[in-house]
């Protein structure tokens, strides 16, 4: 197996990301479009969209009560920082493996 095999280049990676790891930020990071606000006292839940390279992704968003946007609403959306994980196919076996990152933007 070449470098390139070994290093993962040219694998399929998924990133995932839970509601809490995600930041709703005022104008910073990518636009996000509130779709649906879910109060539940202590949290809400707050469902997004965002485009990413012309397709509708939906994400959601765990905020604190007294931080919740309105419906329709545009805001920036970012990862907080050490919240994203990678997982990428290793060629020689069907196991994954985990990164933890720093903190990215959804480009």
């Amino acid at each position: 197996m070449d470098p390139k095999q070994r290093a993962g280049v040219g694998q399929r990676v998924t990133i995932g990301v839970r509601p809490e790891g995600f930041l709703l930020t005022p104008q910073v990071g990518d636009p996000a479009v509130v779709e649906v606000v879910e109060e539940l006292g202590s949290e809400a839940f707050v469902y997004v969209s965002i485009d990413i390279e012309g397709t509708t992704k939906r994400v959601t968003v765990r905020t604190a009560p007294e931080v919740v946007p309105k419906r329709g609403e545009r805001l920036g959306l970012e990862t907080r920082p050490g919240s994203a994980y990678f997982s990428i196919s290793k060629p020689e076996s069907e196991s994954l493996l985990e990164v933890r990152a720093k903190g990215i933007a959804l480009r």
